[in-house]
């Protein structure tokens, strides 16, 4: 078995031919989602950490509603902050609902 992000198309090919498994973690949309989170929640502490208030009532752009900018979004409405954002692009990375991502109705939390 070889794990890698991605693989080249005739490379996996090739690899598959040889009787070798190959898995894409980059295809796994349960990693993605794990990643995502685990990245919004570091966002947020940096938010927080280098920020010379609190949170709560605090008005935030978040720029790109992927997976992550939507965690950041939820994450931030869990302290009472606001966000503002834009829905993504048709066909974009997590643009599509998922019950793990925090997906107000209007474009304010």
């Amino acid at each position: 078995m070889l794990v890698a992000g991605s693989f080249p198309v005739e490379v996996e090919s090739w690899l598959q031919t040889s009787g070798v498994r190959c898995v894409s973690f980059l295809e796994l949309e349960g990693y993605l989602l794990s990643n995502a989170e685990i990245t919004a929640e570091g966002g947020v502490y940096l938010l927080l950490h280098h920020l010379q208030r609190t949170l709560s009532g605090a008005k935030v752009l978040v720029i790109g509603y992927g997976r992550i900018g939507r965690f950041i979004a939820g994450k931030l409405g869990d302290f009472g902050g606001g966000c503002h954002r834009k829905r993504p692009k048709k066909g974009a990375a997590g643009g599509a609902e998922h019950p793990r991502l925090p997906c107000p109705e209007n474009g304010n939390l």
